[in-house]
């Protein structure tokens, strides 16, 4: 599928076998043109300088590019250009590579990656991933605000790293449990603000494998709070009648 061109050192071609990367010109009329006559300008500028380091230093890098798609599936077609020199001072391959399906696909993961990301960054719900040291490799956004309402006014750098410590040994206990069994864990805790204010939180904990085969914990937590005063409340009025 690969199309190959045997060119000369100013970028003639001398030989060719197409394949899936569309040329500009028919096959009966590539063999003695020049691969600006064959690509677009931008693609071929950049060619022709890596062409250029291969002459100069006997390296080169492989260089991708995007074409006008002839299909309606898309409206681009993605390729990679590698050239390797031949024996002899003969002249040089270029072989190119139609990557679209490769490519797109990759595009496509990455942007449901963003999005996923973008959803837990912003979600409500208190979201962190904790290894089997407590240690937390990864906060949204409302954990890192809660963070900032727990910590005191006016704590020095080292006490803040204390308590962080701190944190990290009792969360490395209470994770034990979910590690060892590799189960879902869930519970209800309560966090006193430095305010004096206590939230409560529904928390989900469950075993994240990754992928160089550690184990680490996903927690996600809910805020409860209000749902807590309002049992409250009604506990008393029931109390008072």
């Amino acid at each position: 599928p690969d199309t190959i061109l045997v060119l000369d050192d100013e970028g003639v071609v001398l030989d060719a076998k197409l394949g899936d990367t569309p040329l500009l010109r028919p096959e009966a009329s590539v063999t003695g043109a020049h691969l600006a006559q064959l690509l677009p300008s931008d693609a071929v500028r950049h060619l022709l300088g890596h062409l250029q380091q291969l002459q100069d230093t006997g390296h080169t890098e492989e260089y991708a590019f995007e074409l006008p798609a002839a299909g309606p599936e898309t409206n681009l077609s993605c390729h990679t250009a590698r050239f390797v020199a031949l024996p002899e001072a003969v002249g040089y391959l270029l072989i190119l590579r139609n990557v679209t399906t490769q490519e797109l696909g990759r595009r496509q993961l990455r942007e449901q990656q963003e999005f996923i990301e973008q959803v837990v960054a912003t979600s409500p719900s208190v979201i962190s991933v904790r290894d089997a040291n407590g240690t937390v490799v990864f906060r949204n956004r409302t954990m890192q605000e809660l963070e900032e309402l727990l910590r005191p006014p006016g704590a020095t750098a080292e006490a803040v790293r204390r308590a962080q410590r701190d944190e990290e040994l009792r969360y490395a206990r209470l994770n034990a449990g979910v590690l060892n069994a590799e189960r879902e864990v869930v519970t209800e805790e309560s966090l006193m603000l430095p305010t004096g204010i206590t939230r409560w939180f529904h928390t989900v904990k469950r075993p994240l494998r990754r992928a160089d085969g550690t184990v680490h914990v996903l927690s996600v937590a809910t805020d409860i709070t209000e749902m807590k005063w309002a049992q409250q409340t009604l506990m008393r009025s029931e109390k008072q009648y």
